[in-house]
């Protein structure tokens, strides 16, 4: 996992990149790169909680999770949103923005704009499927604005269908009855995962300092 995300960081050149996913009801990083311990403090976990510390559960009894990262794995997004792609990216080229969006435009509930104060203006957030079910997300911060593009982040929708079939493959080697079934439930999941073995194309990077990071 490691791998694949230093490869997307290198590819792209955003200043900081993580990859988050599932641990019981959070959803915190697995790996990451370029994030900095204050940052890490307060954003590893996504868990809301009240006052008490407690976790606060929806109608349905399931732990709420904060902020637009929430927003794209708990799948409430509303895609008629122009910061959501068809497939429940979450993206922008300036952040600071969005604090003028009026609330009936503003697709995340509760947010902590951590990334805005920590001097992020693109933030581009992706989610990591198992056929229907999302179990993460891809998330690339950087300092720049306008470093993203509709383009680009359909290609990085393509690298986390990548992630979400190797953590597919993890799945089936650990169910009874596979060779490898005996191997404790997490050591699949901490074995090397290889990188795609076909890029896409080259997206559209508008202010990239690497025009040609993207191999075709």
């Amino acid at each position: 996992m490691q791998r694949v995300l230093t490869l997307v960081k290198e590819r792209t050149g955003v200043a900081a990149a993580g990859i988050r996913l599932q641990d019981g009801e959070d959803f915190p990083y697995c790996v990451q790169d370029g994030f900095s311990k204050d940052f890490l403090q307060t954003e590893n976990t996504l868990v809301e909680r009240a006052a008490d510390g407690r976790a606060c559960r929806d109608c349905n009894d399931k732990v709420r999770l904060g902020c637009a990262c929430g927003l794209v794995i708990s799948g409430r997004a509303h895609l008629s949103s122009p910061l959501l792609t068809r497939r429940g990216s979450f993206w922008t080229h300036d952040y600071s923005a969005l604090l003028d969006l009026p609330p009936d435009q503003d697709p995340v509930e509760n947010p902590r704009h951590q990334c805005m104060y920590h001097g992020y203006a693109s933030v581009a957030l992706v989610p990591i499927r198992t056929k229907d079910q999302i179990v993460g997300l891809l998330q690339l911060n950087d300092h720049r604005k306008n470093f993203f593009s509709l383009t680009s982040i359909e290609q990085l929708e393509s690298i986390t269908a990548h992630i979400g079939q190797a953590i597919i493959r993890s799945q089936t080697e650990m169910r009874p009855g596979s060779r490898r079934s005996s191997r404790r439930p997490t050591t699949a999941l901490k074995k090397p995962l290889s990188a795609p073995t076909k890029w896409p194309s080259e997206p559209s990077w508008p202010t990239s300092p690497r025009a040609s990071f993207w191999p075709t």
